[in-house]
């Protein structure tokens, strides 16, 4: 409350200022998503590395995914690579979908 007694206004930032908001944190959220797929990755290599598999498989590639189903761990290893795999994959499916909606906002631009 003022000397007037009124409250003060309040900011309302623009339709443009708050789109642009908008662009940021689904750019932050992205790249969590990278960082937290990274993440199960390097477990993933290191599980590999506890059974002694020194082969270089990269598990953000699909190719290096489907070597991965195909790889035969004892148990709960295998199901813990399962796992870690669906992750990926997940992660994978929202990261695209993400960077389709940045590129059509920056593409309106």
């Amino acid at each position: 409350m003022g000397r007037l007694n009124s409250v003060p206004e309040s900011y309302v930032p623009t339709d443009e200022i708050r789109e642009a908001r908008a662009r940021v944190r689904g750019r932050q959220k992205w790249r969590t998503l990278v960082e937290n797929r990274t993440d199960y990755a390097n477990k993933i290599h290191g599980l590999l590395s506890d059974h002694g598999i020194t082969r270089d498989i990269k598990p953000l590639s699909v190719s290096g995914r489907k070597s991965l189903r195909d790889l035969s761990l004892p148990t709960p290893w295998d199901e813990l690579l399962a796992s870690y795999l669906a992750m990926i994959e997940t992660l994978t499916e929202e990261i695209n979908r993400l960077e389709a909606a940045i590129e059509e906002r920056a593409g309106s631009l």
